[in-house]
């Protein structure tokens, strides 16, 4: 079922929350190695990093267009994943 599967693209989705990031890490993160969430503006950088870290095998994360995340925690969520490539654009 979903929770094979490895990738993952939610683009222009402004209902996805802090709720849902969770829940999509809780429930794909083991098997995800791309993540696409592309301007999508209501989760947090508090919801983002919770998702990540349940996602141990993610190569590529991209949030480009999403909303503002501190640099402190960009910082923190490529620490967390080094082997995973984080796009940002703005």
């Amino acid at each position: 079922m979903a929770k094979s599967l490895t990738h993952l693209a939610i683009t222009y989705n402004h209902y996805l929350t802090d709720a849902t990031a969770e829940c999509i890490g809780v429930n794909l993160g083991n098997s995800l190695h791309t993540l696409v969430l592309a301007n999508c503006s209501r989760f947090s950088a508090g919801g983002l990093a919770s998702m990540i870290s349940k996602c141990p095998n993610l190569q590529l994360a991209n949030l480009s267009h999403c909303a503002s995340f501190p640099a402190g925690s960009l910082i923190s969520l490529r620490k967390s994943l080094p082997k995973c490539t984080f796009i940002f654009d703005r």
